[in-house]
C-alpha cells in the first residue's frame, strides 16, 4: 500500500533507496500508480498487474461456493462482484459473512450501498439538489473508499453538469489527488461534491 505513503513519507524513502541499494531491495505494491512520486518511482521497476474480469472473478468465486457446498443466486453473487470489484478479498469476506446454513443471504445494507452511487448522481441532476440529501446518501452507503465515485463522476459529468464538464474534471482531479492524504476521506468527497453544486449554478454575467 505505498500510495497511501505522504509525499513527505516517500521522499524519505527514497533518500533510504539510495543510500541502501547496493545492500537491500525494496519492494512496493500499490493500487495507484499516480500516487507515487515521479523521483521514486524514476529509482524502481514498474510491474503493472491487470486484475481479472467481473466474468472471470464470477467463475472463480463460483467454484468456490460450489466446492463449499453452498448455495446461491447469481443475482445476488454479481450484487457483490459489482460492488467490489477487483478487489476479491472483499468479495469473499462479504460472503463469508453473508452465508448462512450453507445459503448465500444477501444483507439489505449491501443492496444499499452498492447504488449509492446512482443515488448521488441522480440527486446531482435535480435543479434543486439539496447538499444535507447528499450527505446522508453517502453517511448511508458505509463506503470508505470513494474511487468508483469519482470514476462515475467524471464518467457522468454531462448529466448533471452540462458545458461545465471541464471544470468537474479539475475538481475531481484536486480531490482525488488530495483524498491519499486525508484522514477522513468523506469529508473530502463531501467537500467535492459542494464545489460541484457550485459551478451548477446559473452563471450571472
Amino acid at each position: 500500500e505505498a500510495d497511501f505513503l505522504t509525499i513527505q513519507a516517500q521522499a524519505s524513502l527514497r533518500n533510504v533507496i539510495e543510500t541502501f541499494s547496493r545492500t537491500t531491495r525494496f519492494i512496493m505494491t500499490c493500487n495507484f500508480i499516480e500516487r507515487i512520486i515521479d523521483p521514486l518511482q524514476s529509482r524502481c521497476q514498474v510491474l503493472k498487474i491487470v486484475p481479472p474480469s467481473k466474468k472471470e472473478v464470477a467463475k472463480h468465486i463460483s467454484t468456490i461456493l460450489n466446492k463449499e457446498e453452498t448455495k446461491f443466486d447469481l443475482k445476488v453473487l454479481a450484487t457483490i462482484i459489482n460492488k467490489h470489484h477487483p478487489d476479491i478479498r472483499k468479495m469473499l469476506n462479504t460472503i463469508q459473512l453473508s452465508t448462512k446454513d450453507n445459503e448465500l443471504i444477501v444483507d439489505e445494507s449491501i443492496l444499499v450501498s452498492s447504488n449509492y452511487i446512482n443515488q448521488v448522481i441522480t440527486e446531482l441532476k435535480n435543479p434543486k439538489t439539496d447538499y444535507r440529501k447528499l450527505r446522508q446518501i453517502i453517511a448511508d452507503s458505509g463506503v470508505k473508499d470513494f474511487e468508483e465515485l469519482y470514476r462515475s463522476l467524471f464518467d457522468n459529468a454531462n448529466e448533471y453538469a452540462k458545458g461545465r464538464e471541464g471544470s468537474v474534471a479539475v475538481i475531481l482531479n484536486e480531490h482525488q489527488y488530495h483524498s491519499n492524504f486525508r484522514i477522513d476521506k468523506e469529508i473530502n468527497i463531501a467537500s467535492a461534491l459542494a464545489k460541484i453544486m457550485e459551478i451548477k449554478k446559473p452563471q450571472v454575467i
